[in-house]
């Protein structure tokens, strides 16, 4: 059985969307009573590319590619995250 997912806390550090509708920054929120970090780049309502780290290493091994991806004209008007799993 899945545990039910929690709100994110009344206090978590969310990005909001810019007059243009685009979301770019970093944030907390709470899942299942654990702290989780990620940050965002990319229109509020675009698809979502969700970029997962694996083993020991953290949301900073896809600092290059959050530079790269949302250049890439295949990509326009899609929300690229990243999150640490740990």
């Amino acid at each position: 059985m899945l545990a039910e997912a929690s709100s994110p806390a009344p206090d978590a550090d969310v990005p909001t969307a810019d007059a243009t509708g685009a979301l770019n920054g970093t944030g907390t929120t709470s899942f299942n009573h654990a702290d989780i970090a990620y940050d965002v780049v990319g229109p509020a309502d675009g698809p979502l590319l969700l970029l997962l780290h694996a083993g020991i290493t953290d949301r900073r091994l896809w600092d290059a590619q959050m530079a790269a991806l949302p250049q890439r004209p295949e990509l326009a008007g899609w929300r690229i995250a990243r999150i640490d799993l740990r």
